[in-house]
């Protein structure tokens, strides 16, 4: 009886998911007409150049993994040390 009871409740979980995702891969998406830009548009695009790069990390520097983060943020320093040493830095916008 247990088993049984196990095999309804898979059935009930697995089951729609299944039948979800075949009825949204069945549906059409719907027809995009292209729209051509008006001279405006083409003439003056909008581009921002921004003055910087920020990089982001996530890095444990606390608790068991503090040694591979601090080797890691160390990493990431030195590489961006050598880009600018070596290669001058990164020309933004050009």
């Amino acid at each position: 009886m247990v088993e049984r009871s196990w095999l309804i409740l898979g059935g009930v979980i697995v089951v729609p998911p299944i039948l979800i995702g075949i009825g949204y891969c069945t549906i059409r998406p719907p027809e995009v007409t292209p729209r051509t830009p008006t001279p405006t548009e083409i003439a003056s695009p909008s581009i921002t150049i921004y003055d910087r790069i920020v990089i982001g990390l996530t890095l444990p520097l606390f608790d068991t993994l503090s040694k591979k983060g601090q080797l890691a943020l160390k990493g990431a320093l030195v590489a961006v040390e050598w880009v600018s040493e070596v290669y001058g830095g990164v020309r933004i916008g050009g």
